[in-house]
């Protein structure tokens, strides 16, 4: 039985601002990881996740000098558990390092909607019916942008 060796290290913030964060490192390429690695990593996300994700989609933009409406949302997964009872979003130094509070959508999902120029990471607060409290991130790329029709 071949193993493979893992490793979790302490990543810093910005210099002065040091937060804790765990990040898995591959010491090989992901064909060579044995697949019962790669299936309890992605079942260690979705626990410590409580099953929710958060999303986009893209629009076109409505104000000048921004490329996209990018709507961003806490997506549960088909097994989610807990039921989310707020979302709070923070975008970083473009929208002036305010933090936003979501709103409940026609769907039930928790989000907030907003103009971008270019990609950029969104982090989430999540909070559920049983108290708990989680941090999502997701990267909003443009990639799906060139599907939209032109303007």
């Amino acid at each position: 039985m071949t193993r493979h060796r893992t490793s979790t290290s302490r990543g810093l913030g910005e210099p002065l601002h040091a937060v804790p964060d765990a990040i898995t490192e591959l010491v090989g390429p992901m064909p060579d990881i044995d697949r019962s690695f790669l299936r309890d990593y992605m079942s260690a996300r979705r626990v410590s996740q409580h099953s929710h994700f958060l999303t986009h989609i893209l629009g076109p933009a409505t104000r000048p000098g921004q490329q996209y409406s990018v709507a961003i949302r806490v997506t549960p997964h088909e097994d989610a558990a807990q039921q989310v009872t707020s979302a709070t979003f923070y975008l970083g130094r473009a929208w002036g390092n305010k933090v936003f509070a979501g709103r409940r959508g026609p769907d039930g999902r928790f989000g907030i909607a907003t103009e971008a120029f270019g990609p950029f990471l969104a982090l989430c607060e999540v909070a559920f019916d049983d108290g708990s409290r989680i941090l999502l991130d997701h990267c909003c790329d443009f990639d799906m942008g060139s599907l939209l029709p032109p303007s």
